[in-house]
């Protein structure tokens, strides 16, 4: 057996470790070996509970074992630690995401409103002039501010129809 807190005044496990001799007696070590239990055994020592956890290990022809023991507490430490840096990082994400939701929504709306003005407008300003064409009120003018080379293009073949609709309306001519 080979332990850091064996010396030559303390040379049994039971001693290096501070078990009683019931805590010696239920602990057991051979068991341990034996069952190579990948989950661990949990173990009592000075009040305190224990994990245990034994592999076998061949070296060219000797085999060894391996034995580790970890008190609960430190797994416990270990486990809540990781626990809560996993639900920081959740609520970082969520965070993130309700961000990321929020500037998609205004970069939507100001784009759509971008749209609005720069096209829906225009159209209805032609829209409304032609309802005035309907009515023979041949006075108002075609908006020339265009948002793209199709409504400019637009915006002029309806200039050139409202040239032609004056010139041939005698009351436009009559004034």
């Amino acid at each position: 057996v080979s332990h850091p807190k064996l010396t030559e005044t303390c040379s049994t496990l039971q001693c290096a470790e501070g078990m009683s001799d019931s805590e010696y007696a239920a602990f057991n070590i051979y068991k341990h070996i034996q069952s190579a239990s990948s989950s661990g055994d949990i173990f009592e020592k000075r009040g305190e509970k224990w994990r245990i956890i034994a592999a076998s290990v061949k070296y060219n022809s000797i085999d060894y074992a391996i034995v580790v023991t970890v008190p609960n507490t430190e797994i416990e430490m270990v486990s809540t630690t990781t626990n809560k840096s996993i639900n920081k990082s959740v609520i970082s994400m969520i965070i993130a995401f309700v961000f990321c939701f929020a500037g998609f929504v205004i970069i939507l709306v100001c784009f759509s409103n971008w749209m609005i003005i720069h096209i829906v407008n225009p159209v209805n300003d032609l829209r409304e002039v032609f309802s005035l064409v309907r009515n023979d009120d041949l006075t108002s003018t075609i908006p020339t501010k265009a948002s793209s080379k199709d409504m400019k293009l637009l915006l002029d073949a309806f200039s050139k129809l409202m040239v032609a609709l004056r010139f041939g309306s005698e009351s436009y001519s009559k004034g």
